[in-house]
Order: structure tokens, then sequence, then C-alpha cells
């Protein structure tokens, strides 16, 4: 197989952006607006009223501003999750927030409000950047695989469930020695590692679950009910699916598209099969996960065979 082939293209015609996408480019937009508002204001020294009053109008410009004009660009978010120097728009701003901030710091003669007020502008912005990047990614990979895939399975990276109950264990001895120092200041942050300890320790059970067959699997099942497990069944497991022009990752809130060009080796061992990409790490999955693995195996390697 070449490693030169050509990236799909986009749709010579793509549409104009949807309604998530707009919403989502007006609170980017809101989002800028208001950093830009509170490090003016903290700049200025300006009263609390008249800080309040400049969010607020920074929020309705930014949404009515961000939406209209990203409805005028067709098909940007497919342009920037095509990925590369494009993807990498939505984080400029944050960047160059955190990178104030830190500036700002190391300058003594500034205050260190103004520092702060960076920062916090830096996080404002960072959030909405994400979900532009998330929702770009997603339907550039839509716009790229109009097509029912030829086959697909859950993915589950081998020993993935045992990182999480791991990680799930660490936060509970963190836990443990929050409350051995009785710190009132810890108090919310213990509130927040409470709950990403369960949900840690139970998404942990939850893949184990999922990674387990009928024959090599019933160590928790002895312990815990049919019902139990069937609540516990991870909707939301991400999926590997293989198309003709490429193979896609549906995870629960977006989804990924790496074209054929891009995947140098297809692997299936005895434990996972293993796809390498240039670029990017290598996608593993637990065999035990697949249905039906030798036919999985040969649906990838026809699909990359019959590209030029």
């Amino acid at each position: 197989m070449s490693r030169h082939q050509r990236v799909p293209s986009l749709p010579e015609t793509p549409g104009v952006p949807d309604a998530g996408f707009m919403a989502a480019a007006g609170a980017y937009v809101a989002a800028v607006f208001v950093a830009l508002a509170v490090v003016i204001s903290v700049a200025a020294d300006a009263s609390t009223a008249s800080a309040l009053g400049a969010v607020a109008s920074a929020i309705t410009v930014g949404l009515v501003a961000g939406g209209i004009a990203s409805g005028h660009v067709r098909g940007l978010p497919e342009r920037l999750g095509r990925g590369g120097r494009s993807m990498a728009l939505p984080f400029v701003v944050p960047v160059a927030f955190a990178a104030s901030a830190l500036l700002v710091a190391l300058v003594p003669r500034l205050s260190i409000a103004l520092a702060l007020g960076a920062a916090v502008g830096a996080g404002i912005t960072a959030v909405p950047a994400l979900a532009i990047a998330s929702m770009s990614r997603t339907r550039y990979t839509k716009a790229m695989t109009p097509d029912e895939p030829l086959a697909s399975t859950p993915l589950l990276n081998p020993n993935r469930d045992r990182r999480w109950i791991a990680l799930g264990l660490l936060n509970a001895l963190l836990l443990v020695l929050l409350s051995a120092g009785e710190s009132v200041s810890t108090g919310q942050l213990s509130v927040g590692l409470v709950f990403f300890t369960l949900y840690a320790l139970l998404y942990g059970i939850a893949l184990r679950f999922e990674s387990t067959d009928s024959d090599a699997g019933g160590r928790l099942r002895r312990y815990l009910s049919d019902r139990f497990e069937d609540a516990m069944e991870p909707q939301w497991l991400s999926e590997l699916r293989v198309h003709e022009a490429g193979l896609t990752v549906k995870h629960p809130a977006q989804r990924r598209f790496s074209p054929w060009s891009a995947v140098e080796d297809v692997r299936l061992t005895g434990e996972e099969l293993v796809v390498e990409r240039r670029r990017f790490p290598a996608l593993r999955c637990d065999r035990t996960v697949i249905e039906e693995p030798e036919h999985l195996h040969e649906a990838i390697e026809r699909a990359r065979g019959s590209q030029p």
C-alpha cells in the first residue's frame, strides 16, 4: 500500500453550518468578548457595575455576531475539522490569553489582578474552543463518510478498564489523605474528587464487563446480579467503523476520521487488533469485544486495497 495516497477532499459544494455549530461559534465569540471585557475592566480599575454591564453587552453582541458570521461561511466546520493548522485556529485566543497572563505575572510592576483577569479569559475561551474543535471533527468525519460502514466494532483499548480502576483507587487514596488533613479549604475539591472517584471506578467496572467474554470474564459477574450488569453496560463505549474512504472512530461526543493514506499497517494478533497510523498513536482494540475479528480484519484490508 502506497504511503502517498491522496487524502479525500471535501465535498465540492459544502453546505452552510448547522444551527448547533452556529450556536457554538456565537458562544466562542461571546467568550472572547467577555474575556476582553474582563481584562479591560481590571486594567481600568472599573467599578463592579461597569464591569457587569460590559460583560452583559459582550455576551449579547458576541452571540449574535458569531452566530451570524459563521452562518455565512459555507463549509466552515468541515474545513476546520480537517486538522493541522486549521484545527489550531480556535485555540489561538486561549493561548494568547494564557501567554499574556504568564507574561504579566512575571513583570513585578504590573498588577497581579491583571494576570488573574487574563487567566480567567484563557479559561473562558478554552471551553468553547474545545467545543468548536470537537464539532468540527465530527462534521468533517460525516462529510467524508456519507456511506454506511462496511464493518464496525466496539473499540476498547486493552487494559483500559484496569487504568480507570487504578485511577479511581488513586483518587480514593487522595481523598483519605485530604480527610486526614481536615483542611476546610479543600472541601469543594474533596466533593469533586468523590464524584470523579466513583465515575472512574464505575467506568472501569463497566469496561471490565464489556471486555470479558462468557468463558473468561466471570470474576465480577459472580458477585453482581445480571440486572446490575445490564445497567452498567457502557453505552458510551467508542466504536471503530470501516468506510470506503477510511476509518472512523465514533466517540460519545465526537467522531474522528483517518483516511487510508494515514493507515500504515493493520495487524490482528491473538489479543488485539492494531491499526498503525502515521503521526498519530496506533488504534488498539481488545480482540474479545470484536464479534468476528477475522471478518473485520479482512474488511479493513479490502477497503485499503481498493484505494488507488
